[in-house]
């Protein structure tokens, strides 16, 4: 494509042809193709540059959208292990910024306790956004296990003890603290045991404080 600035170009330089001596214009047809084959080269420099700027534009577009998918995915030592768990049933929050564990199973009469408390404060911790439950069965059979939260209606995502316990608890950072029917355990989410309880009564008692147990102490400054 033609610019209006070449085309008022060539006019001019018409113009002269008319006006001016054989032997110059020569001189002018010779600049006037010059000049052309210039402006060719620019507009094919500026097309070359506006290509690669929309490349450019949407390699960034796809880094942000991996950023993005990076950030959404397992933050901390127990995220990414819930990740790597075969049995882990449900969709736990792996941006949570501390996980409660408790151990229980159906034919524990003392477990069956702690069920009730342990669905009422799985609720709030949902609304919070910040602690997430998880809850270690002991059952012999999956099917079992979802009968057992079913009769509560509880829905937090659970992980079958078996796994956990042949892989000695490593294979879920801080659960050996949670080892016990019923037992519990607060952990931050690398896996520092904050809290943990075993036996009906002081489970219920760290569910119950859970909130406690995970708000963030402020340090008060040093008198100078």
């Amino acid at each position: 494509m033609i610019s209006r600035k070449h085309l008022l170009s060539l006019f001019i330089a018409a113009s002269s042809l008319l006006l001016a001596p054989a032997w110059a214009q020569d001189l002018m047809l010779d600049s006037a193709e010059e000049a052309t084959v210039a402006d060719d080269a620019t507009e094919e420099e500026d097309t070359t540059k506006t290509s690669k700027k929309k490349k450019k534009g949407k390699k960034a577009k796809k880094n942000a959208k991996g950023k993005d998918a990076v950030q959404e995915t397992a933050s901390g030592a127990v995220a990414s292990a819930l990740e790597n768990l075969k049995t882990l049933k449900g969709k736990p929050n792996l941006k949570a910024e501390y996980y409660v564990y408790m151990c229980s199973a159906s034919w524990c009469r003392f477990c069956c306790e702690c069920m009730p408390v342990a669905v009422d404060e799985y609720k709030k911790m949902k609304r919070s956004k910040r602690v997430e439950f998880i809850l270690i069965n002991g059952d012999k059979s999956d099917k079992v296990a979802k009968d057992y939260l079913k009769g509560y209606k509880a829905k937090f995502p659970y992980i079958m003890f078996d796994e956990v316990k042949n892989a000695k608890f490593a294979n879920l950072p801080g659960s050996s603290a949670a080892m016990g029917f019923p037992a519990a355990a607060i952990v931050d989410k690398d896996g520092k045991v904050v809290a943990s309880a075993t036996g009906a009564g002081k489970v219920k008692e760290l569910l119950n404080d859970w909130k406690k147990l995970t708000s963030k102490r402020i340090e008060e400054p040093a008198e100078e």
